[in-house]
């Protein structure tokens, strides 16, 4: 029975489901002979939608790298904490944040060359492949490039087809007015634009108003591309009142020269004017712009994010690149000496200079060009060049000569010319009043004056560097060895040992320990912090920032430390500033009270030492961190750090070393804590005194 109800079910399932498939099939042909005859309609539903989603979906996300401005400073090039990092670290930099974000859009904002450089042609040629090399998606021409004949400019272009070159408000030698890049399933228009204000040192190239130019660009653009990016060389206000003209723009990179900037604005600001985003691209190549824009779905705008990235030292080899920049050295010989004067040759009325300079000195470059101009339009100029570096005592002498201040003694560029001398940066004025003083009669140089003082001058050297560093090192030392934070410590240390029964050799012998400990761990975070100082002192800008930082910090301590002195007199111990935080006390007391219970007193010494003084840091850190960096900032100091860092260590310790003597002759905790406690204010003004003194000499050490 079961299985005649079985068979029945199954035959009743295969009819009913031969029915459905006959039934499907004459839907399909139904529906296929109706889009047939309309296939016109179907396809012209589907490009009409296509285009509505198009429309209504604006790019997500999008990421521009933006740098330029290099003046014809194509390497590495700065003055001590001055230095700039060059094309090839500017690459590295650029690698790295497209290896961030993703898929960017990679710009260069112009003034690729310096206009007056007689080799400006040929450090074109060398940037504009190096712009290939490093797959740079467009240049926007500035004013340097376009101050080069036209049409030699637009024949290097045609050779660097990949790097779209453009300037839409040149009337005639510049044929492409923008380019469109796909980036991320997007289409981005970048547009170039020079300010008329340029127009005076452009008297060859016909400028037309920016405004005018983009609107006889406008239904191009907005028909091809999503986003529109214009690269404006002119000023805030000028840029201000093209995004009012044409509020079409979405991005406006800002490319001011140095005489424009306005030192108010942050680089990092994105300005709104309606719905165009204005930002403001950093000057001589030193940094990277990163401007993000993501769709903001609650007004359909977008959202801008902008930061800029410092250049630094991080290098990674690029054989192309290296290649281009080793020719860029070769053709502008670097800064090394470049006056060659044949003493057969110098006038009877010559007019000696002498100049010092340091290899790799961007103010240094600009000396040169500027006596090469002096020279060429004076012929009985002679120039007598020196580094600076390798014949520091002969600078020394000519500044002790020329009464130049302490303060800027071994600073280049350096030009003497008769009984002037000029120090740091120099303009073509200076030279000329000077030159035009002597131009009758000529000068003779006063090299053989300062000759005859070497021994003088590397005896001020020594007395200035030496003698100021190795006692304001060594006061530092010993004033942070009794400073409150660590001789608190100390009196605990000795209580809890003579509470646990230790004896007084035993306690001496970890005395010593305890001080070893410290004395290691303090000298290898000294070196940590030297080697990083070190480090910034290469390469950039930072390093001039973070020596600023670190003067202001040291200022504020000073004035904290002299807070705390007026507190301790009044009597009001707990309201002191700079003291270790509660759960850093007691976490140190802790690892002293575990540490004493062992049986090996040294181990236990040693451990309590290297755990304390890591924890202390954070209150000793006060005086040790701003020495080190007055170390790290002085040249005359620098070379031997390693010298002034054990010398700080070997004082720091000498209060430990005292302390442990007393107690083994005798005297008690109870006793220390006394000495703390009536010599408390005078640590603290010591302390500001030192610090005030330290945070001074930075200052003017920097300037």
């Amino acid at each position: 029975m079961f299985a005649l109800l079985g068979a029945r079910f199954h035959a009743l399932l295969r009819v009913l489901l031969t029915s459905f498939q006959r039934f499907v099939d004459f839907l399909g042909r139904a529906f296929w002979k109706v889009c047939s005859s309309s296939r016109v309609l179907i396809h012209s539903f589907l490009f009409i939608l296509a285009l509505f989603t198009f429309a209504a979906n604006p790019v997500e996300a999008l990421t521009i790298l933006y740098s330029g401005e290099e003046h014809g400073q194509l390497g590495l090039h700065g003055c001590g904490t001055e230095q700039v990092g060059g094309l090839a670290h500017r690459q590295t930099l650029i690698d790295d944040l497209c290896r961030k974000h993703g898929t960017v859009l990679n710009l260069h904002t112009g003034n690729l060359i310096d206009a007056s450089d007689p080799n400006a042609e040929w450090i074109y040629q060398i940037g504009l492949s190096a712009l290939a090399a490093m797959t740079v998606d467009v240049l926007c021409l500035g004013p340097n490039e376009l101050s080069l004949p036209l049409e030699t400019v637009a024949a290097f272009h045609a050779d660097y087809p990949e790097v779209g070159v453009v300037c839409a408000n040149v009337a005639t030698g510049i044929e492409t007015r923008y380019v469109i890049r796909s980036v991320a399933s997007t289409n981005v228009a970048v547009v170039g634009l020079v300010s008329e204000n340029y127009a005076p040192e452009l008297p060859t190239v016909a400028l037309i108003p920016p405004q005018n130019a983009l609107a006889a660009l406008e239904t191009e653009l907005v028909n091809q591309s999503t986003i529109v990016v214009v690269v404006f060389h002119g000023t805030q206000v000028e840029a201000h009142a093209l995004a009012k003209t044409v509020p079409w723009i979405d991005v406006l990179i800002v490319v001011s020269d140095n005489e424009q900037k306005d030192l108010s604005v942050s680089r990092k600001v994105v300005t709104l004017v309606g719905e165009t985003a204005i930002v403001t691209n950093e000057a001589e190549g030193a940094a990277v712009g990163v401007l993000e824009m993501k769709h903001d779905a609650g007004s359909q705008g977008y959202i801008f994010t902008n930061d800029h990235h410092a250049v630094t030292e991080k290098i990674t080899p690029d054989t192309d690149l290296a290649r281009l920049l080793e020719a860029y050295q070769t053709l502008t010989g670097g800064t090394e000496t470049v006056f060659e004067t044949d003493g057969s040759d110098i006038p009877n009325n010559a007019i000696h200079i002498v100049y010092f300079h340091k290899q790799g000195c961007q103010k240094c470059a600009r000396a040169v060009k500027i006596l090469k101009k002096s020279k060429e339009r004076y012929p009985n100029i002679a120039v007598d060049q020196h580094n600076a570096k390798t014949e520091q005592t002969l600078l020394e002498a000519m500044g002790n000569l020329y009464e130049v201040p302490e303060a800027k003694r071994l600073t280049t560029p350096a030009v003497f010319i008769g009984d002037t001398a000029l120090i740091g940066e120099l303009d073509e004025q200076q030279i000329e009043n000077v030159v035009q003083q002597y131009l009758a009669t000529g000068v003779s140089s006063r090299l053989k004056e300062a000759e005859a003082q070497l021994d003088t001058a590397e005896s001020e050297i020594v007395n200035r560097f030496h003698g100021f560093g190795t006692l304001a090192v060594a006061g530092a030392g010993l004033l942070d060895g009794i400073n409150p934070c660590a001789f608190a410590t100390i009196v605990f240390f000795i209580s809890y040992m003579n509470l646990v029964g230790r004896g007084r050799k035993e306690m001496l012998i970890a005395g010593g320990a305890f001080a070893l400990a410290v004395f290691v761990t303090y000298l290898l975070v000294g070196l940590g912090t030297l080697s990083f100082m070190t480090y910034l002192n290469q390469f950039s800008g930072v390093a001039k920032c973070v020596y600023l930082i670190a003067a202001t910090a040291t200022f504020a301590l000073a004035g904290l430390s002299l807070y705390d002195a007026i507190k301790a007199k009044q009597g009001k111990t707990k309201d002191i500033l700079l003291q270790l935080p509660r759960a850093l006390k007691l976490q140190i007391h802790k690892v002293i009270r575990e540490r004493t219970r062992t049986s090996g007193v040294i181990a236990g010494a040693l451990v309590i030492g290297f755990v304390i003084s890591a924890l202390e840091l954070v209150c000793t850190g006060q005086v040790y961190l701003p020495t080190l960096t007055f170390v790290a900032g002085l040249e005359g100091l620098r070379a031997g750090a390693m010298a002034y860092l054990l010398l700080y260590n070997v004082m720091f310790i000498v209060p430990l070393l005292v302390v442990f003597g007393c107690v083994y002759w005798g005297t008690t905790s109870m006793q220390l804590g006394g000495v703390l406690q009536r010599h408390l204010v005078s640590v603290k003004v010591g302390i500001s005194v030192l610090l005030f003194g330290l945070g001074t000499w930075l200052i003017l050490s920097i300037f």
